[in-house]
């Protein structure tokens, strides 16, 4: 919970309780949350009830306490409808959002990140969800609102458990979701090809070690179609050059002649024409 969230609810307690108890409370408040034993939501609304309770019990000797515990509980009803009508939302909208990706989210092929949940849902080989991926790690580039294309994961991604604190395994690229107690040597990956020569080929599992060839210099599709035909995935950065055709390949990396995991991602510096 916030500490001004903290702050308006706690309010309504005598100031003399506040001085005492606030920081202790708050931090309890904190430990709740973080363990996931409670809401902020839930939380918020004990708070505000204990204390229109403390609140009466400090009137007991006052000689208007009437009018004043009235007074209390008119303040903790309107507390209670502002926070329902205006603070719920803003604890809402503070928790992450978690599921599949909204159909409507793809339109054309271009994905709307502002529509796709904090963790999205991860699907393991059976079709059942086995756990949810963060969002800024399918979509590191991308910001709220921006349309991107198609997403492939090039790098390992954690996957957490339904309460999205809990690392229930990780998301492989060419295997998918292994679980934490199994080596990702022994799954196998999944099925995919490529067309070479005009011929469809199997692609490699990550497991098989690739030498990446010498693409430099040669025309952007005809080096593409190399690196590609051997189930690397390719990255294109396009570059200004005035030593290099336009259209054609300046440098590659990592390297021609590194070996690398089947699938890796080899990112294709291309010349452009400068202007």
């Amino acid at each position: 919970m916030s500490r001004r969230l903290f702050a308006l609810v706690t309010a309504l307690y005598p100031r003399a309780w506040r001085e005492r108890y606030a920081e202790e409370l708050s931090d309890l408040c904190q430990e709740f949350v973080d363990a996931g034993e409670t809401t902020r939501l839930h939380l918020a609304l004990t708070i505000l009830l204990a204390a229109a309770v403390e609140r009466l019990r400090s009137l007991r000797s006052s000689r208007h306490r009437v009018l004043l515990a009235s007074s209390t509980m008119l303040v903790v009803a309107l507390a209670a409808v502002t926070f329902a009508t205006n603070g719920f939302g803003l604890l809402v909208s503070a928790l992450p959002t978690k599921g599949p990706v909204p159909n409507d989210a793809i339109v054309n092929g271009q994905t709307d990140i502002s529509k796709v949940p904090d963790f999205v849902a991860a699907v393991g080989k059976d079709g059942k969800i086995v756990g949810y991926l963060p969002k800024a790690d399918l979509f590191p580039a991308a910001t709220s609102g921006t349309h991107v294309g198609p997403q492939t994961p090039f790098e390992v991604q954690p996957v957490y458990a339904s309460d999205l604190k809990t690392l229930v395994g990780h998301f492989y690229p060419g295997v998918g979701f292994v679980p934490l107690d199994v080596s990702p040597s022994t799954q196998s990956c999944v099925p995919e090809s490529t067309v070479a020569n005009g011929q469809s080929q199997a692609i490699p599992c990550p497991g098989v070690a690739q030498t990446i060839p010498n693409v430099v210099g040669m025309y952007t599709p005809t080096g593409v179609a190399k690196l590609s035909g051997m189930g690397l995935s390719v990255q294109i950065v396009t570059l200004r050059s005035s030593s290099v055709t336009p259209g054609h390949i300046v440098s590659i990396l990592p390297i021609a002649g590194t070996t690398v995991a089947a699938r890796s991602v080899v990112t294709v510096d291309i010349s452009a024409n400068v202007s």
